[in-house]
């Protein structure tokens, strides 16, 4: 899940919605996990100067009522997308019931998860823009707080204000 997700987002700045709910193993013959495949029919962010770098262009998409997906000068709306959907909703909920399922003692599953991360980042630097978005990254993934979307709010609100978010600690911070 990891891999792929930073790879599109580092890339091309795109944030898939990638959590359990559009995440779907695809295992072999023997049951072995063979590969990953993320829908997202609903939503996604976009930052376009990434798309840009890539070659391609990508015009956002406005309608009223419709929130936007595609921005221009701020990736940590794309960013917090990333980590809310694939890391606080899908693999920190992996890492929980793991936990409390086995009676794992320590934080191994979050230990896993910050290798895992730090080897995804470490595989896709030479491909990424700058060293200076790869470590502003990097460091937003595995040190900083996670920004998490404040639904019930936003709910309650009625979506006057779509980006209002929370931080959490990061688990991945305690997982040295």
């Amino acid at each position: 899940v990891i891999r792929p997700t930073l790879a599109m987002y580092l890339l091309y700045g795109i944030a898939f919605e990638a959590h359990q709910q559009n995440s779907l193993v695809l295992f072999n013959h023997a049951g072995h996990p063979r590969k990953l495949l993320i829908r997202d029919f609903g939503d996604g962010r976009s930052f376009a100067p990434l798309f840009e770098e890539r070659g391609h262009c990508l015009k956002p998409f406005t309608q009223r009522g419709i929130l936007p997906t595609t921005f221009d000068e701020d990736i940590s709306l794309v960013r917090s997308f990333v980590i809310d959907a694939c890391f606080v909703c899908h693999l920190h909920e992996i890492a929980l019931c793991l936990t409390e399922q086995y009676g794992l003692a320590g934080n191994s599953p979050w230990r896993i998860l910050r290798e895992e991360t730090e080897e995804a980042f470490d595989a896709l630097r030479p491909r990424v823009s700058s060293d200076e978005f790869w470590l502003r990254e990097r460091a937003a993934f595995l040190e900083d707080p996670w920004p998490t979307r404040s639904v019930l709010r936003m709910h309650l609100e009625r979506y006057r204000d779509y980006r209002v978010e929370h931080q959490l600690p990061n688990p991945l911070t305690e997982a040295e």
